[in-house]
């Protein structure tokens, strides 16, 4: 079970991570699903994220979600007579108005594990909210509505399904939003990821554009509503107006940034992730996991965790000042201490970095440089060690102990065995010999399966192709079949910012589409 950050009534202990489960039934019928969808010309479309989530089964009526699984699974018996796991989850939609207009509804799922795909769907249905994750179980799991949302979807592991659902009966307009999930084929189980795996269910509302509807929520889900600001108080009548200033207004959130180009061509239009740094809150300064942040300075591997005085934001840009050689390893999107966070898979990555490479003396000193890169979840947590992966946007790279000599930007994918290393060599490396570093450029790397792209200020730089079934293109050095298809077989990529000391970073964004 798990409740995400924004969820209202926030735990302030972790939950745990899990999956979801459902177990499937034949008799969990699809054809009579209530579902339409009408586009209006003007419409917004509002992404949220699981509030918590969770799963019940039947063979442990009692038992309570152990939360030590990044999953929600469901499944159906043999005997096909019911769904034996069902995953519930829940959205805070307080954002829609209760007299908008919904024009479509859909939940997207990331799928770990379909035992019968091809045979079958996952059916969704209504279920009562304001249940605990941590205390429901199969005997006092809420009754749900048996009308089913959706029409029938193939659903294959490893891949994102999105769920379209009956815009009539599947929202709680100005309230939380609870889905039941199951799967409609014999013997099945079929899991997709939880809130702790780094892909958290989504659930997508398109709103007739006309309505007049409280905007509380932004496409952008993960940054929290802005704050208003009371109106300033009259005076009574008949007295003398005082001096006193009016409260100034809250400093407004940045909105959520339309999809460059590269993430558009790969058809990933939800971002997923957005910080543009107005200030530290996003921050855990702590170093104890606080899930309600964005960021992470606790660090894995042996590494101290981040001082705070390191960090510091001045006019909408955080400066990244690293007093520790720790590999490029500065914050992380995800806790290990805490277990939780967000890993991302796939999608559009996109970073505006500067920095200073000319300052000889500090760059000989170290083996590190700028960065924005990831790495494998399960080996952050120390359960994936003898085969991960590694996805980096950006590294300034220059040779260990030695000066820079020209801008070297390395975009590069890892694929990690046992401590030996196998990376592309001769294309991962792009020589930006007119660039002034100090200024800022954008970085990004497009990500699909089997093919990672990437950019330099909208420029494509370089790119890798690599399948289990092939050796990589290009492959300078003979690489084997299936060199860097580890990264399509994981959880996700924790995403990281870091330097090396005597080489400050500035990051004016961090955006990740999906």
């Amino acid at each position: 079970m798990s409740t995400h950050p924004l969820s209202r009534g926030r735990r302030s202990a972790r939950l745990g991570a899990r999956a979801l489960a459902v177990t499937s039934c034949a008799l969990l019928s699809t054809t009579g699903a209530l579902y339409s969808a009408e586009q209006a010309d003007a419409a917004t479309a509002y992404t949220m994220f699981a509030a918590s989530d969770t799963y019940a089964s039947k063979a442990q009526p009692t038992r309570t979600n152990d939360g030590n699984r990044v999953m929600l699974a469901t499944a159906t018996g043999a005997s096909n007579a019911s769904s034996d796991t069902l995953a519930y989850m829940d959205f805070d939609t307080t954002g829609i108005a209760p007299d908008a207009r919904v024009e479509s509804v859909s939940l997207r799922v990331y799928v770990q594990r379909n035992d019968r795909a091809g045979v079958g769907s996952p059916v969704v249905w209504s279920a009562p909210n304001g249940w605990d994750p941590t205390k429901l179980t199969w005997g006092n799991k809420p009754a749900y509505d048996p009308t089913v949302l959706n029409p029938a979807v193939q659903a294959r592991a490893g891949s994102w399904v999105t769920i379209r659902l009956s815009p009539t009966r599947s929202i709680n307009r100005g309230g939380h939003t609870a889905l039941t999930m199951g799967y409609n084929a014999e013997g099945s189980r079929f899991t997709v990821d939880s809130i702790e795996a780094g892909n958290a269910p989504q659930l997508i509302v398109q709103v007739a554009g006309s309505s007049d509807m409280a905007r509380t929520q932004t496409v952008q889900a993960l940054s929290a509503p802005a704050p208003t600001s009371a109106p300033a108080p009259q005076p009574a009548a008949g007295s003398e107006p005082t001096n006193a200033p009016a409260p100034a207004p809250a400093p407004a959130q940045p909105a959520a940034a339309s999809a460059p180009a590269p993430a558009t061509q790969g058809g990933f239009g939800t971002l997923t992730f957005q910080d543009e740094f107005q200030d530290l809150s996003s921050i855990d300064l702590t170093g104890n996991g606080d899930t309600s942040k964005k960021w992470f300075t606790d660090r894995p591997f042996g590494f101290p965790k981040m001082p705070a005085s390191d960090l510091s934001v001045s006019d909408g840009v955080l400066n990244l000042n690293q007093s520790f050689d720790n590999l490029n390893f500065g914050i992380s999107t995800y806790s290990k201490k805490a277990k939780a966070g967000k890993s991302f898979k796939y999608g559009y990555y996109e970073a505006r970095i500067a920095f200073d490479q000319t300052n000889d003396a500090a760059v000989s000193q170290v083996r590190g440089f700028p960065s924005f890169w990831g790495i494998s979840r399960d080996h952050l947590l120390g359960t994936e060690l003898s085969r991960y992966g590694e996805f980096d946007v950006m590294e300034a790279w220059h040779p260990p102990y030695a000066r820079y000599d020209k801008p070297i930007i390395a975009g590069t994918i890892h694929d990690w065995f046992g401590g030996s290393d196998h990376m592309t060599v001769g294309n991962n490396v792009h020589y930006a010999n007119d660039a002034n570093m100090t200024e800022f450029h954008t970085y990004g790397a497009l990500w699909t399966p089997g093919r990672v792209t990437w950019y330099m200020d909208g420029k494509q730089i370089l790119t890798q192709k690599y399948s289990a079934n092939a050796a990589p293109e290009p492959n300078y050095l003979g690489h084997p079949v299936g060199t860097y298809s580890v990264l399509d077989n994981e959880v996700g990529q924790v995403m990281i910012l870091g330097s090396a000391p005597g080489i400050p970073m500035k990051v004016d964004y961090v955006r990740i589409w999906q």
